[in-house]
């Protein structure tokens, strides 16, 4: 289910004119780490506002 999930967010972002997915989550969350590293995305410096949240990771992944 949440490949599935992450596969409809792709498309809807290819669909809306994006060229990647940029997603956020916490250190404390280890099956979504997982899961988007094993789904292609990439750890990225945290973004605002999640850099004000202890703990957070951000990922991208390219889409075409």
């Amino acid at each position: 289910m949440a490949v599935a999930l992450l596969e409809a967010a792709e498309d809807a972002a290819v669909k809306a004119g994006a060229d990647r997915v940029v997603l956020q989550t916490g250190d404390r969350q280890p099956d979504a780490v997982r899961l988007y590293e094993r789904e292609g995305y990439t750890r990225i410096p945290v973004y605002p506002p999640y850099h004000l949240v202890p703990n957070s990771l951000c990922y991208h992944k390219r889409v075409t």
